[in-house]
Formats: C-alpha cells, sequence, structure tokens
C-alpha cells in the first residue's frame, strides 16, 4: 500500500510539473513582443493621398553619368486606396529624377503576413504572395520590398564601384516592416484609414 501511495505521489509531482511548464509556456507565447528600435507611428487616411506615411528605406550609393559618386536616400509613400487596400504611392527614383542612377523597382513589393502580435513579430520574410495591393487588416503584418538596381561603374567603364568590376549594375535590396494598430474612423463610425506602426530600413535577425 504504501508502494502504492509513492508511486501516486511521485506521478502527480510529475504531472503538476508538466501542467506548470506547459501554462508558463502559453504564457509565453501570449506575450505581445515590445516595440523595437526605431518604432516608428503613423495614420494614413484612404482618402487623397495628402495623409500617408513616408518610411525610409535607407542610404545606397551610386555613379552619376559623369563618374561621380552620388548619395540616395531611398524612402516610400505607404498609403491607403478608397477600397482600403495598402500600396506604395511612388519611389524616390522617379520624385528626384535620377534616371542615370539605373534603379528598377518591382511593382510587387508588399507582401502581408497574417495576424501577428506586434511589429516585433514580423521576422521572416515569405517567398509568395507579394503584390502590387494588399488589404488593410487590424492585427495583421506586412512587410514592404524595395529592390533597386544602380549602376556601379561609369558609362565609360574606367570606374569601378565598391567591389563591383566585372557588373554594370549594384544589386540593392531593402525591406521594411509594418503593423496595423487599429481602423481610423469618422464621428459616424465610418471608416477614414487606419493607424499603423512600422520600422523603416529592417535588418532581418538571423
Amino acid at each position: 500500500m504504501k508502494t502504492q501511495n509513492i508511486i501516486y505521489s511521485m506521478l502527480a509531482m510529475i504531472m503538476a510539473t508538466l501542467l506548470s511548464a506547459s501554462l508558463a509556456s502559453c504564457s509565453d507565447d501570449d506575450k505581445t513582443p515590445s516595440d523595437p528600435q526605431g518604432t516608428a507611428f503613423a495614420n494614413i487616411r484612404n482618402d487623397d493621398a495628402k495623409i500617408y506615411a513616408t518610411i525610409p528605406m535607407g542610404t545606397f550609393s551610386y555613379i552619376d553619368k559623369d563618374g561621380e559618386t552620388q548619395e540616395l536616400e531611398a524612402s516610400v509613400r505607404l498609403d491607403i486606396d478608397g477600397g482600403n487596400n495598402f500600396f506604395l504611392r511612388y519611389n524616390d527614383r522617379y520624385n528626384k529624377g535620377i534616371p542615370e542612377a539605373g534603379i528598377s523597382v518591382s511593382k510587387k513589393c508588399i507582401v502581408s503576413v497574417g495576424p501577428v502580435k506586434g511589429l516585433g513579430s514580423i521576422k521572416n520574410i515569405p517567398e509568395n504572395g507579394w503584390a502590387e495591393k494588399v488589404a488593410v487588416q487590424p492585427g495583421h503584418g506586412y512587410i514592404i520590398k524595395y529592390e533597386s538596381e544602380v549602376i556601379s561603374k561609369d558609362i565609360v567603364g574606367n570606374i569601378s564601384y565598391l567591389g563591383y568590376p566585372d557588373n554594370e549594375f549594384q544589386t540593392i535590396v531593402r525591406y521594411a516592416r509594418f503593423y496595423v494598430d487599429e481602423w481610423m474612423k469618422n464621428t459616424y463610425g465610418g471608416i477614414i484609414g487606419a493607424s499603423v506602426k512600422y520600422q523603416g530600413d529592417w535588418i532581418i535577425e538571423k
């Protein structure tokens, strides 16, 4: 009888330990991660493109038509259309008039990663699902891809640039991540946009 009691006591202790560990694990999974360093906040309207988020994508160099090295501060405008879809309104290469930079950005440059617990939960780059427009959904995370090709030597071919002596172009790929907090609504309850938090020029942790 004593032996049975000892066995039951040991089993009860083991079950209690497993239950405690399981509850602790669930508790950790339910935690909302803190916002990463460099997080910014923006309210984006879905009306006339006057209220949007300008997201920095980092600085890179290119060589102009005179063989001079220039710096370009890349950024994108994240906006919402009348159908409540995210899209990028323009890229800096058009606005700054730098055709010699030879920048070429894919139109399919936004992807949804689905429901997440916050900006810090967005950690991986999907291979599929990239689109020109993606539906706005509170509680969901998104990634922006900025892919560019810039001239890495002058048009004569005499100046090599940043270790690319055999290539005419240097490919630049930058990412940003953002998260939708909630809808913005007017006094009548109609949707007029969304509140987002974002991290530009996002360095992916490995």
